[in-house]
């Protein structure tokens, strides 16, 4: 809609009224219709991103600065994360499953498939959690 020029942001005569509107990553360039390019987005326009990015960056197009403080503490796994040292990081626990090794010992071949998936998958969160804790 923002390349067919079909999106308006009104604004009520009542000067104690503003908009808000909330994208998330618009300036990561991923495929087509997946972001929002900056030239498509009005000059007073910008928003929370990742990666700090402090020093103004001119947007040609549209004639605007963006400067993008970034996130207060680490939200992804982003090499961008830990340019500046974060006061609390959120834990991370990665562990990847094989559904083929336990099927024999699951039964994964019979019955309510889903469900025994579901509950597996559910053990094995808890256990990487307990283990989270542990350390």
């Amino acid at each position: 809609m923002f390349d067919e020029e079909k999106v308006f942001l009104q604004k009520p005569d009542d000067p104690g009224w503003f908009n808000v509107m909330v994208l998330h990553q618009n300036r990561a360039n991923r495929r087509v219709k997946n972001y929002l390019p900056e030239n498509k987005l009005p000059k007073f326009l910008g928003g929370h991103k990742h990666d700090c990015r402090i020093i103004p960056e001119l947007n040609v197009v549209k004639e605007f600065f963006v400067i993008q403080p970034g996130s207060t503490v680490a939200t992804s796994l982003l090499e961008a994360m830990h340019l500046i040292p974060h006061k609390t990081v959120r834990p991370f626990v990665y562990e990847s499953v094989d559904l083929a090794t336990y099927q024999d010992e699951r039964r994964l071949d019979k019955g309510d498939v889903m469900k025994k998936v579901q509950e597996f998958a559910a053990e094995r969160i808890e256990a990487l959690m307990e283990r989270e804790r542990r350390n």
